[in-house]
């Protein structure tokens, strides 16, 4: 036994010494030999386990790669598919199309027709109602001669000639007396000619009578009295006022220009009447003149601050024309002609100059400038003159002084624009004013598609026909034209409103009337229609296309073919076109995967449908054909898109997937694998001590081997 066995000290040690290094060599040849440094729990338990988990983790996501890996291949075999089945359906729209222009045979059809259910309400012509404009319309004319600056006194010429005021006028050996009275006073004041009396003397005592002058005129040699301003009539009686030229009688006041005019008429036609004066001595001043103005019917005269004749028709609205010998009217300042009216609001600064335009039916544009100069507008009643003027409307002022525009019929409608003052002025909106209907202002802002065959219009309901609105069943007619449908009115047996029928003007008959689903549902209601297709019905085939019936065949033998190509489209048993869905994990719990619901794109999930016997001698069905494919192609690239983005999540995942396995493996290996290197120089190292602690046993064995020299 070993604990009977003594050793001394030195053997032991160096006994221990080639254990520990025999212990360390072969641990260290265990790690070259697997090439880890923790073999097992005992090595190290830390790094054992989260290697061994990392390593299974590790494990089962290499497992599913192999899944994702198919499922990336169904994704792509249903790509595949969808591209084929985009190729089958394209060249089925080649089929449709080539039979839709091929010759046609001979149809009779029924028309289209949609009736709606709603009665309404005639239209109402178009009308535009403007602001209040509050100036009033005034017409008159004023002279540019200071009339009243030509006004004089009384003016007396004497009918004797004298040679100076020394001559004697009386030389009947007594006194003789002659009276003169001023403005009719009562008063007459008494002249005495004293026998040897001078004209001077004469002269004297008329001059000394308050308003009047006395004076010899040198030219002609005769005495002249002349009244002042205040002074309007004189009168002289006695017949003795010879003896120095003068004449018993009365004389007025008179008017330079008015005298100049003596003889000549001026005439007034206020409306169609018409009223002469002959200017003569009962009117040769400016009161008379007006006087004889101021008893015309319909106009007012006076004379302005600055002596200037002024002319006014009472009424705005009755013609004023001023007429008569020309140079009457020109002495007085006076334009001849018709007295056009203005107004302040027209003629205000800011407002002249601007201007309005109208066109109708869009017609020409007619502009109208503001203002009062020539060929402008500065009244009310030019405005309404002018405006009326154009075919199809109907100006006035209502009794609260607003411009209103009508329309003569609902077939007419008119566009008002110009600048922003004219429009202020008038209180109007630049836009287009058409029928209306109050049945169809509940529906403005709202829309409804209408198509006819292949033609479709949206039309909007709103009052600005100007930006294709439409308010009235006139404009609707209008519009619905344009794609070749006929909008009828048929009267209820109310008699005052009517239900709309919408037909097609197809002289053939064949094309098909739709109301889209896009179509406001309030819209419709008010109209009385629904969404949906209203076919054309052929009545009687006279004669088919060979063409177009070869053209059948070949449709529905494609429509087999995308039913063949649709279950032809799996992979390892899951057919994504066929209705099959398909489920990716991506994670070791399932937590963490991608759902791909499959689509049923035979010909029926499609939508397409075996045309039947004839069905492509008909135009409309031809087109119907052709819409549905339309709508395949986009649900066929709509699909692929959806299995394009699929596949680019799977593959994204399955490469996360490949990455994530390196780094749990990577982990794995940093934890448990051994550095050659260092384990190699640990056994060089560990070789050259145990040969050392061989030799060192050696030694101290031979050390108490020395004992047996002694026997």
């Amino acid at each position: 036994m070993a604990g009977d066995i003594t050793l001394s000290s030195a053997v032991r040690s160096n006994l221990l010494s080639l254990q520990n290094t025999a212990s360390l060599l072969a641990r260290t040849q265990e790690r070259l030999s697997t090439g880890k440094k923790v073999n097992s729990a005992l090595d190290n338990p830390t790094n054992f386990f989260t290697a061994s988990s990392l390593s299974a983790r590790s494990n089962r996501l290499s497992s599913l790669l192999d899944s994702v890996s198919n499922g990336i291949q169904v994704i792509k075999a249903a790509d595949q598919g969808i591209t084929s089945l985009t190729k089958l359906v394209e060249q089925a729209q080649a089929t449709a199309r080539d039979a839709l222009q091929a010759p046609k045979g001979s149809y009779e059809y029924q028309k289209a027709e949609i009736l709606g259910t709603v009665s309404l309400i005639g239209d109402t012509a178009a009308v535009a109602v403007g602001a209040q404009i509050a100036a009033a319309d005034v017409k008159f004319t004023t002279g540019n001669v200071d009339l009243a600056e030509a006004d004089h006194g009384p003016r007396i010429t004497g009918s004797l000639g004298f040679s100076a005021t020394t001559d004697v006028v009386n030389d009947t050996g007594a006194a003789v007396t002659f009276d003169i009275d001023v403005n009719n006073s009562g008063t007459a004041t008494t002249i005495t000619v004293a026998d040897g009396a001078t004209l001077q003397d004469v002269i004297d005592d008329i001059s000394a009578i308050t308003g009047l002058t006395a004076s010899l005129n040198a030219t002609t040699g005769r005495l002249e009295i002349r009244g002042d301003d205040t002074v309007d009539e004189v009168e002289i009686t006695g017949a003795d006022a010879s003896v120095v030229g003068l004449t018993a009688g009365t004389f007025t006041s008179g008017n330079d220009i008015l005298d100049s005019l003596s003889g000549q008429t001026l005439s007034i036609t206020v409306g169609t009447t018409t009223t002469d004066i002959d200017l003569d001595a009962t009117n040769n001043t400016t009161e008379e003149l007006l006087a004889e103005l101021n008893g015309i019917t319909g106009i007012a005269a006076s004379i302005d601050a600055d002596g200037q004749l002024k002319i006014t028709a009472v009424d705005a609205t009755e013609t004023l024309t001023i007429g008569g010998d020309d140079e009457v009217v020109r002495s007085l300042g006076l334009r001849p002609g018709v007295v056009e009216a203005s107004n302040s609001a027209f003629t205000a600064a800011g407002v002249a100059g601007q201007k309005l335009t109208i066109s109708v039916n869009d017609g020409s544009t007619i502009d109208f400038v503001l203002g009062d100069g020539a060929g402008q507008i500065g009244s009310k009643q030019e405005l309404v003159e002018r405006l009326s003027d154009i075919e199809g409307i109907t100006a006035s002022f209502n009794g609260a002084n607003q411009l209103v525009i009508e329309a003569d019929d609902t077939s007419v409608k008119f566009r008002i624009g110009g600048d922003a003052a004219a429009l202020n002025l008038v209180g109007l909106s630049g836009k287009t004013y058409s029928a209306s209907n109050t049945d169809l202002d509940d529906l403005a802002g709202k829309t409804i598609n209408v198509s006819v065959g292949t033609s479709s219009k949206t039309i909007k309901f709103g009052d600005d026909a100007g930006i294709g609105q439409v308010n009235s069943i006139a404009e609707l007619k209008a519009e619905l034209a344009k794609i070749g449908a006929v909008l009828e009115e048929v009267p209820d047996a109310s008699g005052g409103t009517s239900k709309l029928k919408i037909t097609t003007s197809d002289e053939k008959a064949s094309k098909n009337i739709t109301i889209g689903e896009d179509s406001d549902t309030y819209a419709l209601t008010g109209l009385g229609l629904k969404q949906g297709t209203t076919e054309s019905v052929v009545t009687a085939i006279i004669e088919n296309n060979e063409q177009r019936s070869s053209a059948e065949e070949d449709y529905n033998d494609l429509l087999k073919q995308i039913d063949a190509l649709a279950r032809d489209a799996s992979y390892n048993g899951v057919n994504l076109l066929n209705g099959d869905d398909l489920t990716v994990i991506f994670n070791e719990d399932g937590s963490s995967k991608l759902d791909i619901t499959g689509v049923k794109f035979d010909a029926e999930g499609l939508g397409l449908e075996t045309v039947t016997l004839n069905d492509f001698q008909d135009d409309n069905k031809i087109n119907a054909v052709l819409s549905k494919l339309d709508g395949v192609l986009t649900t066929l690239r709509a699909q692929s898109s959806r299995f394009g983005s699929n596949l680019s999540i799977v593959q994204s995942r399955q490469d996360f997937t490949k990455n994530m396995v390196n780094v749990l493996d990577t982990g794995a290996a940093n934890l448990t694998l051994a550095d050659t290197n260092e384990e190699g120089a640990n056994m060089l190292a560990l070789q050259t001590r145990q040969q050392l602690s061989t030799t060192a046993l050696s030694l101290a064995s031979q050390a108490d081997q020395a004992v047996l020299r002694l026997f």
